[in-house]
């Protein structure tokens, strides 16, 4: 059977996009289509027509990711931490953008914070902004629905800021057959706020948290924000929306991140997603001393991936060349395939300017405005995003002779260009040394 948090099915001329409400995005070809049309409306995989059943083995895949359920299929007991999408970007060095629209889109609604976090890597560029209207701003909704893009998160700043819109802007974005969420750092998020997003339809929202550990977190983000963070994620789980938290792992909290999962998991939060640490206003000094050791990264997501917590831990697109305890294979498995700048993502701000991605938000990487341009025009031929799609192919040779290179796809350009002022150089952040390099094991 389909499951309950499939939010959107796209025919499309040769494949079949599938997108559920925790972010998951597939696209079926060939009989694969068929396979799945036929599961969809059978209770077991018994039922399953016999010559479906060699896909037994991809069945349990899309059981495992929340897109068919079956009475005789259960999840698979192993967790390996990950952002499930296809294998388009494994291998792909292209100047044509591996999609033909951007899976994800960011949203930032407003150019106002009431957070101070130390490492904010969106303030500066958001500063001048003239906000648009929520009329704009439903024209832009539209316009990437038009594109075909499946999934937008409203940021900011802090979007709950901008209450007298956002509720309309997501109501509508779910009219649009969007998946759909937002990430706020909680400050306002009350009964009466959230009862008004619960009526527009939001369902999942992430709550900004880099530990359990009062002092940490505060010192991260501020005083008073852990337990600004926790009171509103009971307050959403009250109403009944599934509370994510969204961590930045650093120096600072790397350490704790089983201890971090295991409390989480014990308030119900299903999803945690570990982001890598951006330069934002940190000075150099300040930044190289808040880098983690991503060796220790590894181990405390291989404890977490042999626990028997529920909770749901994925790592952004820019760590998967520290992930040192893993394997190649395991890697692979996972389906995390690198930095996809210029394929996956596109960011707005405030005032409607496009970006490729949170770390590369200055002048020099802006992509156009969503209100002036057009934005097919910018994603197939635009010249800044045919230059970084490129960049794969001119990255230091420490990087392309590298065992993992068509996993990781030398990291995190923006990471690069904030400590090296490069682009092309490697992902200094990175510990990982080929194949001859030690790996811990389980």
């Amino acid at each position: 059977m389909l499951h309950k948090n499939v939010r959107r099915m796209d025919k499309r001329e040769d494949y079949l996009a599938i997108l559920t409400i925790n972010g998951v995005f597939l696209k079926l070809t060939g009989d694969k289509i068929e396979f799945f049309n036929e599961c969809k409306e059978k209770e077991k995989f018994s039922e399953i027509k016999s010559e479906f059943r060699k896909y037994k083995e991809y069945a349990q895949e899309l059981v495992n990711l929340d897109v068919l359920e079956f009475e005789d299929v259960h999840k698979d007991d192993k967790k390996i931490f990950a952002i499930k999408k296809d294998r388009k970007l494994m291998n792909y060095f292209k100047e044509k953008p591996a999609y033909e629209f951007p899976i994800v889109v960011h949203l930032g609604i407003s150019k106002a914070c009431n957070a101070n976090c130390i490492y904010c890597s969106v303030r500066e560029s958001q500063k001048d902004c003239i906000e648009l209207s929520k009329q704009e701003w439903i024209r832009v909704l539209e316009k990437f629905k038009d594109f075909g893009a499946p999934q937008v998160g409203f940021t900011g700043g802090e979007p709950l800021l901008r209450m007298d819109i956002l509720p309309d802007l997501i109501k509508h974005s779910l009219k649009l057959g969007f998946g759909t969420n937002m990430t706020t750092n909680g400050i306002l998020v009350n009964d009466k706020n959230v009862k008004k997003l619960v009526m527009a339809g939001l369902e999942q929202c992430q709550i900004s948290l880099d530990s359990h550990i009062e002092e940490v977190n505060d010192n991260l983000r501020g005083r008073g924000m852990t337990k600004i963070a926790l009171k509103a994620i009971k307050t959403l789980q009250k109403h009944g929306i599934v509370v994510g938290v969204d961590t930045v792992v650093s120096s600072k909290n790397v350490s704790q991140l089983y201890d971090f999962a295991e409390f989480l998991d014990s308030l119900g939060v299903e999803y945690l997603t570990l982001l890598k640490l951006k330069k934002g206003f940190l000075n150099q000094e300040v930044f190289r001393g808040m880098i983690p050791e991503y060796e220790e990264f590894g181990k405390q997501l291989l404890k977490i991936s042999n626990s028997d917590l529920k909770i749901q831990v994925t790592v952004d697109c820019a760590a998967t060349n520290n992930m040192q305890v893993f394997t190649k294979q395991e890697l692979l498995q996972s389906n995390i395939f690198g930095c996809p700048i210029g394929h996956t993502l596109m960011v707005v701000n405030p005032n409607g300017d496009l970006y490729p991605c949170v770390a590369l938000m200055n002048e020099e990487f802006r992509l156009g405005n969503i209100t002036k341009d057009n934005l097919a025009e910018i994603w197939y031929k635009g010249k800044k995003l045919k230059e970084l799609r490129r960049i794969t192919n001119y990255v230091s040779d420490k990087c392309t002779k590298c065992s993992r290179f068509e996993i990781c796809r030398a990291s995190c350009r923006g990471t690069s260009y904030e400590l090296l002022g490069n682009l092309k150089d490697r992902d200094p952040t990175c510990g990982f040394r080929g194949k001859n390099k030690k790996i811990f094991r389980r």
